[in-house]
This record gives structure tokens, C-alpha cells and sequence, in this order.
């Protein structure tokens, strides 16, 4: 992954002139230094396991769910697993079927076919095909598990509240509004976000 990182870095030296407000965040945080997930399973299944959910909770329910088959469920495992089981660990019947989505779909060789090719808009729509995987979950993925450089989630409140600070918006804009806003990051929206993201944690913008 030390190449994708290489890019992102590269990218964000662009954003800097590009944006000089952006440019503050990105000088006052450094390089990036994200660890992508090599796990693509898992790092569905802790997606929906951390819907809706606070940090804490999330986290907990999902070691209980590590513990069902150490040192992780597999696609096969959640599959045959019983709703019962599940629900003892803390997994909702709601969460419970999605589970039984992914693992159906991460089956199926074809669906998973071809996925480091397929453009972004592609790749989202195939994810989104599996129920309890939405947009922003996909979104996240292709930051988080792939390094894609160019995402921008819309949906994100973080990243509007972090767009707001930025240009000093009077108000957090509405998501139809972002990709005008910020139009000038374009091919490297993932980086900004990261950036935006870090900015907000570390309290640089507030």
C-alpha cells in the first residue's frame, strides 16, 4: 500500500495549491498517514456493524463478533451462522439479515469480480447492491480499503460541517451543494475529506 500512500501524498502537495485554506490543514497535519484495511470482508462487515451505532458500542459488538470465529467470521461462517448466535453477540435482526446479504453476495466470485478496475461510480453501484450497504458505507470503503483518491462523500455530516468551517459558511450546506463548493479539489476529493476529517479530530478547524 506504500505506493497508494505515495500518491496520496502527492496529491495533497497539489490541493495545497490549489486551496490555500485547505492548504493551512494540510501543512499544520503533515503527510497521510492512513492504514487501509487489507481485509475487504471484514471491513464490510464492521461497516454495518458500526451503523448507527456510537464508537464504543460499535467496537464492542464488534469483538463479540470476532469471537464468533476467531480471528474473524468468514463469508461461509456468517452465511450458515444462526440469527440466534448473532443476536447474543449484539447484531440487531436487522443487521443480522445484511450480514447474510454481504455474505451471499461475497460468495458469488462474479460479484466480487474485477473490483480494483471498476471505476468508482461502478464499484459503488455494485456494492450498493447488497442490502444495508449504502452509499456513504461504500464510499467509505473505497477510501478506507482501496485508497481511492477521489470520493467525496456528500452524505458525510463531518465533511459538510469541516466545509463550512473552512470557508466560513453561515450555515452547514446541503450535499447538493458540496461538489460546488469544493469543485476545484476534483481528483483528489478522498484527500481533502481525510484532511477535513483530521482538521475537525484534532480541533484545527473549529
Amino acid at each position: 500500500m506504500e505506493h497508494i500512500l505515495l500518491d496520496w501524498n502527492r496529491k495533497a502537495e497539489i490541493l495545497k495549491k490549489k486551496d490555500l485554506r485547505l492548504a493551512f490543514v494540510i501543512q499544520t497535519i503533515g503527510k497521510p498517514t492512513l492504514e487501509f484495511e487489507s481485509n475487504l470482508f471484514r471491513s464490510l462487515v464492521e461497516s454495518i456493524l458500526s451503523q448507527q451505532l456510537a464508537p464504543t458500542a460499535a467496537r464492542t459488538i464488534i469483538q463479540r463478533v470476532r469471537c464468533l470465529n476467531p480471528p474473524f467470521p468468514t463469508a461461509s461462517y456468517i452465511r450458515q451462522c444462526r440469527v440466534t448466535r448473532l443476536r447474543k453477540a449484539g447484531v440487531s435482526g436487522q443487521k443480522s439479515g445484511y450480514l447474510k446479504s454481504l455474505a451471499e453476495h461475497w460468495e458469488n466470485r462474479q460479484w466480487r469480480s474485477g473490483w480494483k478496475t471498476l471505476a468508482d461510480d461502478k464499484l459503488i453501484e455494485r456494492l450498493t447492491s447488497v442490502k444495508g450497504i449504502g452509499i456513504w458505507t461504500a464510499q467509505m470503503f473505497l477510501i478506507f480499503s482501496f485508497g481511492r483518491t477521489n470520493v467525496l462523500p456528500v452524505l458525510d455530516y463531518g465533511i459538510r460541517r469541516g466545509i463550512q468551517i473552512l470557508y466560513s459558511l453561515p450555515n452547514v450546506p446541503h450535499p447538493n451543494e458540496v461538489p460546488t463548493l469544493v469543485g476545484h479539489w476534483e481528483g483528489a476529493y478522498s484527500v481533502a475529506s481525510w484532511y477535513l476529517w483530521q482538521g475537525l479530530d484534532r480541533k484545527i478547524l473549529r
